[in-house]
């Protein structure tokens, strides 16, 4: 979902960047996603072996009754990881009005 919007903004930030630029954008994307999903996959594991009462009593789990521990930690999950979209709709909105600022005192600068 941001790829686009990275990208997009990397184009018309940088626009004589060109293919350059854009590689370096997709590798911090993989780098991050490197560092990223095993931290991730770190969290999920450790809320379903707390919902299961430790990680003996997971281990002994079947069917329907681990299903729900997987669940109830994919939920927790991802209710810790929700904020990140929050906090950068705020980073962005910050470098949008920065930029907006900019684009203005430029106009006022030309127009004088």
């Amino acid at each position: 979902v941001m790829w686009p919007t990275m990208l997009a903004s990397v184009a018309e930030r940088y626009p004589r960047g060109g293919s350059w630029a854009m590689g370096l954008v997709g590798s911090a994307g993989a780098l991050a996603s490197f560092f990223v999903l095993p931290l991730l996959g770190g969290m999920f594991d450790k809320a379903k072996v707390e919902f299961a009462g430790g990680p003996e009593a997971f281990a002994a789990l079947t069917g329907a009754a681990k299903l729900a521990v997987e669940d109830a930690a994919a939920s927790v999950s991802f209710q810790k990881l929700a904020i990140l979209p929050v906090v950068l709709l705020f980073v962005f909105g910050f470098i949008w009005m920065r930029e907006r600022g900019k684009s203005r005192a430029a106009l006022a600068g030309e127009a004088a």
